[in-house]
């Protein structure tokens, strides 16, 4: 057992004062990792100086609350915390460690200051022995190489810079000693291994930034509308990493302002109260949080679109409760005619949501109609009337109309989302409007809307450049720019601070002529296509642009180029952007070398 207490309360050294120079080992067998006023103890047993003293006798007063010698025995009581090598039993030729060193735990982020203190290495050989000590592994001596250190002669161990969980949770090193002018190891080698302690640094991110849904009129209680997802960077099965997701609004808040609500765990949102109705309101909006530390701390934020879907809730009416009734000789069968001037329909449009790269062949809606007169065997059949784009085909017995032809939202003929067809009912005259609601995928990627600037060729004037995306919302900016292929050597581009335009800019002087500079556009979810803009160098300085055409007389080669290359110059400008020849013609370098 240790017990506390130095054997004297005075120790007395007698120096020479040419010992009196700092490193000089002045006493063996006391190690305390104190500083004192004129001296401090070595971590192996040493007196050192802690600067030159003149006095040839040096008084030592220690520390108020020290470590305690007591034959031979060191104990600490000051809290520093110290790692023993583990021992092995002497009468085995194996080694075997006797137990188990649990991890050091360092909380990520640390403010330090560093290097930060962690622990003290310590060998029972450093008695009798000058022992150095060392450390290896991720973090010491391989990459990240220098992130932790340890100080060869006293065993501290330090790291140097703060930490983050989520790129490396824990490091495993090797401590060694060596005995000094020894034969190697003094110990065998022991494992440190320091975990990193997450702390709430990153807030909860959702899977998309809009989320679509639909939900059919007059939906009860509970129907499950969509589910919201969001994932959080933090240690998993922690309260940094516990989810809750909340409603924050809905738009518009009719017929009540809890139309939705939100599992908080899951994330699915049902319908929460009756009372949809298409065509009062046909869609919803609602802001959706997710917060870590159970909903009490950092958050994240999505919208949420909830588009009414149609039922067929409004039954025609007949003015005159006459029809005229034909009977086909030939099949024997009795057709229904109504003149639509007979004929009151209250739901005369038919609504249907979907997405606009909805397969071919794939069932947009079973358009069915029924006749009151049940008494009588009676055939309604059904074709289209008008298609504008050709997007449809109608069985034209049970009234199922698929898609015919790859639909798009970004069609001239698709006005705020919506197309409409005309169905008609044959032989009878009754004609309604299917009207479908063409929901937004990201099918069509950012271009440039200018296609062609002049610029000075010394101190020239960055260009503006506006993007557009035919895309909806959540499909289009911030975007992002690269350039392609030669155009970087000469020009620079990037975003503007809403990521919504490019600044262009020439970064080095170019003999007059036409350039072509070809850009990669990408939106927020990454769809990019390759657009160029034609760039005319001037002979002229700064925001004063003026061009003086080239000198075309002389040989007839000249002549010849300078006609080519006005033609290729008419032949771009007058070409389709989209057109891959054209994006990728003489890319990055002036027309007159690309004839």
């Amino acid at each position: 057992s240790c017990e506390p207490g130095f054997e004297s309360e005075l120790f007395i050294l007698k120096v020479s004062r040419k010992n009196l120079k700092p490193g000089t080992r002045l006493s063996k067998g006391i190690s305390i990792p104190s500083i004192s006023i004129n001296a401090y103890w070595g971590q192996r047993g040493n007196l050192l100086p802690g600067r030159e003293f003149n006095p040839e006798m040096v008084s030592l007063s220690l520390p108020p609350s020290p470590p305690s010698l007591h034959h031979s025995c060191l104990c600490f009581s000051s809290g520093i915390p110290i790692l023993d090598f583990p021992k092995s039993n002497p009468g085995l030729k194996r080694r075997k460690r006797g137990w188990v060193i649990p991890p050091i735990n360092v909380p990520e982020h640390s403010r330090g200051p560093f290097p930060l203190f962690l622990v003290v290495i310590r060998s029972d050989e450093d008695k009798v022995k000058t022992i150095y000590y060392s450390i290896t592994g991720p973090g010491a001596d391989q990459p990240p190489v220098g992130l932790f250190t340890m100080n060869r002669d006293t065993g501290h161990l330090h790291v140097t810079q703060e930490l983050d969980r989520e790129k490396v949770d824990k490091y495993t090193l090797q401590a060694h000693s060596v005995a000094e002018g020894g034969d190697g190891k003094a110990e065998e080698p022991m494992e440190i291994i320091i975990k990193v302690i997450d702390q709430n640094d990153n807030k909860p991110v959702f899977s998309q930034s809009v989320y679509v849904g639909e939900v059919p009129e007059a939906s009860q209680e509970g129907f499950q509308v969509i589910q919201v997802v969001a994932t959080d960077a933090d240690e998993p099965n922690t309260d940094n990493s516990d989810i809750r997701y909340h409603v924050m609004s809905q738009k518009p808040e009719e017929p009540s302002p809890n139309m939705f609500t939100i599992n908080p765990t899951t994330g699915v949102i049902r319908v929460n109260e009756a009372g949809l109705d298409r065509e009062k309101i046909p869609q919803y909006t609602l802001e959706v949080q997710a917060a870590d530390n159970k909903g009490e701390g950092l958050t994240g934020f999505t919208k949420v679109i909830i588009k009414v879907t149609d039922l067929n809730d409004h039954t025609p009416i007949f003015i005159e409760p006459f029809v005229s009734i034909r009977h086909d000789l030939i099949t024997c069968e009795y057709f229904i005619q109504i003149s639509l001037s007979q004929l009151i329909c209250a739901a005369d449009e038919k609504h249907v949501s979907k997405s606009e790269d909805l397969a071919v062949n794939s069932t947009v809606v079973r358009y069915t109609a029924t006749d009151p007169d049940t008494g009588r065997k009676q055939k309604v059949m059904y074709e289209i009337i008008s298609d504008p784009a050709g997007w449809f085909d109608i069985d034209k017995e049970t009234g199922e109309i698929k898609v015919r032809n790859q639909m798009d939202r970004e069609s001239p003929l698709v006005k705020e989302d919506k197309y409409s067809a005309l169905i008609d009912q044959i032989p009878a005259t009754a004609t309604g409007t299917l009207v479908l609601h063409l929901q937004d995928v990201n099918d069509s990627p950012p271009t440039i809307e200018e296609r062609k600037f002049t610029v000075c060729s010394k101190i020239p004037v960055p260009q503006l450049l506006t993007v557009t995306d035919r895309d909806g919302p959540g499909f289009t900016s911030p975007y992002n720019v690269s350039l392609v292929g030669s155009a970087k050597a000469n020009w620079t581009a990037r975003m503007i601070s809403t990521r919504t335009g490019i600044i262009l800019t020439l970064n080095r002087e170019l003999e007059i002529g036409d350039y072509t500079v070809a850009m990669s556009i990408a939106d927020s979810q990454g769809l990019s296509q390759v657009s160029t803009v034609t760039a005319r160098v001037c002979d002229c300085t700064g925001e004063d642009v003026s061009c003086r055409e080239k000198d075309v007389g002389g040989s007839n080669s000249p002549v010849i180029l300078g006609i080519l290359k006005a033609i290729v110059v008419l032949l771009i400008s007058g070409s389709d952007s989209q057109d891959p020849e054209y994006e990728y013609l003489a890319e990055g370098e002036p027309l007159s070398e690309t004839v």
